[in-house]
């Protein structure tokens, strides 16, 4: 189908931040199918990048404490850096920063 049978789709979509994709990825079964679908759609209507910061920004804001998404990233990088102590330093700082956001939020 051409995508602009979508535009009504999109727009109901793209309503309250994206909130209808957000959760249609929790309640999925075959969430990988359904985000395929949704990225393809988005991507054939020139607003792939929109909606993929969209589901970003709702699943960060929807999560109870942000330093979850990040820990597991951390922790690689901290395990890493520990065998080139100069970036430790670096890993630090933004662990710091991040626990610092976190607390404002």
């Amino acid at each position: 189908m051409p995508a602009e049978s979508y535009t009504d789709l999109i727009g109901v979509i793209a309503e309250e931040r994206y909130l209808l994709a957000s959760l249609l990825g929790k309640w999925s079964t075959s969430r990988e199918d359904a985000a395929r679908t949704l990225i393809k759609i988005f991507e054939d209507s020139g607003r792939a990048q929109e909606f993929l910061f969209g589901v970003i920004d709702q699943e960060v804001t929807s999560t109870c404490t942000i330093f979850l998404l990040f820990l597991p990233l951390f922790l690689l990088f901290f395990f890493r850096s520990l065998i080139s102590s100069s970036s430790s330093s670096f890993f630090f700082f933004f662990f710091l920063s991040l626990s610092l956001f976190c607390s404002r939020s």
